[in-house]
């Protein structure tokens, strides 16, 4: 018998390493991050803190431009005023109290 035959069933799923390895790939201006919460993004998701230590929060959109906007009007310049950055100051002053 010959051990060239195709082996059957699921593929092995590649290391947790390299299956995620491109999620937080820079599309453009991450540069211009001025957010202390930001953490990564990729062309259609913000990857921010979450509002429990040790989490994130995706914020997913359908749209690329979509997804340009909030970071340009938001992590970019305006951070003070997205509902993130809000939740999350709200969420750390209420625990230092």
């Amino acid at each position: 018998m010959s051990d060239n035959k195709p082996k059957r069933g699921r593929p092995k799923k590649p290391a947790a390493s390299t299956a995620r390895k491109d999620y937080f790939t820079s599309t453009s201006g991450a540069d211009n991050i001025r957010c202390p919460f930001f953490v990564g993004h990729n062309k259609t998701d913000i990857i921010c803190e979450g509002i429990i230590d040790g989490s994130r929060t995706r914020c997913a959109f359908a749209r690329e431009d979509d997804k340009s906007f909030q970071q340009q009007c938001y992590c970019e310049r305006e951070y003070q005023r997205c509902e993130i950055y809000l939740s999350i100051m709200h969420w750390r002053w209420q625990d230092d109290k």
